[in-house]
């Protein structure tokens, strides 16, 4: 399948999009609406599509605040497929613990898609947003955190089956224990590979074992940055080299 999303640190389309009639009242305050300051620092995270994009403002380590700016034409179902991308993207390259969004309870339309996504909310304030008009709207104060996106979303799944097929092809003949059907342990391993494959080793090692203390697994050890090695047990290694990942048996 193709990408429609791409990392971008210019922002002439972005802008145009967020002047657009259908978006600027959205977004708020008056006047012309320049985002390019935002989007070419390389800390912020600007993911643009054929119909729009996002942008997310890094607030501190680990935290971003999300902006959503999309046409009409890219609205409905296609919409979900680029989100769900995007948010693989945000999680898997970047040091993203939690994603954190201003939602105006008015748009309809933004609530869905928030809560559609994994977005949950933290608190409301009543009269907290100025529209462009000047009409003020209550806002709900939203989250998706990397542990919420791990057990939510689909893009995990495969790389998590890819990576337990692997790993039963190189242990094929050895005298272990059967390893048990877990989704759980499928939705870590598969998001931990996502981080591993986006050139995000460390993080990827470290949620994995976040998750592995809790739920009674061990954990992997990062045995080398360049190319990453990853000790995964049961005398296997992952090895990563020209971005290709391999699940390896050691003597």
């Amino acid at each position: 399948m193709i990408s429609l999303v791409r990392r971008t640190l210019d922002p002439t389309f972005l802008n145009t999009v967020a002047n657009h009639p259908d978006v600027r009242p959205w977004i708020g305050g008056g006047g012309p609406l320049d985002l390019s300051e935002i989007i070419s620092r390389p800390e912020n995270i600007a993911l643009q599509t054929p119909h729009g994009g996002w942008v997310l403002h890094r607030h501190e380590p680990g935290i971003y605040e999300l902006h959503t700016l999309f046409l009409k034409s890219g609205r409905g179902r296609g919409y979900f497929q680029a989100a769900a991308e995007a948010l693989a993207y945000v999680f898997a390259a970047s040091d993203a613990r939690e994603i954190v969004t201003r939602v105006p309870v008015s748009n309809r339309g933004a609530a869905m898609a928030a809560a559609r996504c994994g977005f949950q909310e933290r608190f409301a304030r009543k009269d907290a947003f100025k529209m462009a008009g000047g009409a003020l709207v209550d806002v709900s104060y939203q989250a998706l955190t990397l542990d919420r996106w791990t057990a939510l979303s689909d893009e995990v799944l495969g790389p998590g089956h890819w990576f337990h097929a692997e790993l039963d092809g190189a242990l094929a003949g050895a005298n272990l224990p059967e390893h048990p059907d877990d989704p759980a342990h499928d939705r870590a391993v598969g998001a931990s590979v996502l981080m591993i494959r986006a050139g995000n080793a460390r993080k990827g090692v470290w949620a994995y074992n976040r998750w592995a203390r809790l739920a009674g697994y061990e954990p992997i050890e990062l045995l080398n940055d360049a190319p990453p090695i990853i000790h995964v047990g049961v005398g296997v290694v992952i090895e990563v080299r020209d971005g290709t990942m391999e699940v390896i048996r050691c003597p």
